[in-house]
């Protein structure tokens, strides 16, 4: 009814996360109810723990079954497991009169620590990224920022002195002031000295 080795599947599951239980039958039985049956099992009990079954919603919400027909794999999924869930499973097939079973064996473990050391390898590389990669944007806005700022300073300099020699101009011109015009009593005293000179000419 099973395909495989007739031997116990032992699956491991991590508290908090969840776990697949595949069981694959043979073909012929795609039209039975499919069972998971939890702890010890035996045949003829009428009392059997039975946390999900096909065709009828799960006792615990955590249990969910999944029967595809077309790979004859019927998947139940345990979510959120708990210490408690570990346990012997058997994948069931309801025949009449009869069960066909597949022993399971769940196994719980604590979060392995490679999960951590994954997690924090990927925060240091990530910030590494974040860190190397920028260099050379960097370095090109540094460059622009000195040129920019040797632009700046130039014309500065320059407005400054331009300012210098203005002002320069300016003071030269007060101390030697340009010739002087000629007023009216300089020109009476030629005139005055031009007729003395004519008449001693006389």
């Amino acid at each position: 009814m099973y395909t495989g080795s007739d031997a116990v599947t032992t699956v491991t599951g991590y508290k908090g996360r969840s776990v697949k239980i595949k069981c694959r039958y043979e073909p012929g039985y795609e039209h039975f109810e499919k069972y998971l049956i939890r702890g010890t099992y035996i045949m003829w009990h009428p009392h059997k723990d039975i946390p999900v079954h096909s065709g009828s919603p799960a006792k615990d919400t955590r249990f969910s079954l999944y029967d595809n027909r077309a790979t004859k794999v019927f998947t139940v999924t345990i979510t959120d497991l708990k210490a408690e869930d570990a346990n012997t499973y058997w994948c069931g097939i309801k025949q009449p009169g009869l069960y066909k079973f597949k022993e399971i064996q769940l196994v719980i473990l604590d979060v392995p620590p490679s999960s951590t050391v994954s997690q924090s390898t990927r925060t240091t590389y990530s910030a590494s990224t974040h860190t190397v990669h920028p260099d050379t944007p960097l370095t090109t806005d540094v460059t622009g920022l000195s040129t920019y700022l040797l632009i700046s300073a130039g014309a500065v300099v320059f407005a400054v002195g331009v300012i210098i020699v203005i002002f320069y101009c300016m003071h030269c011109k007060r101390i030697f002031p340009g010739p002087v015009t000629e007023t009216q009593s300089s020109k009476e005293i030629n005139h005055d000295y031009e007729n003395d000179h004519s008449v001693l000419a006389l």
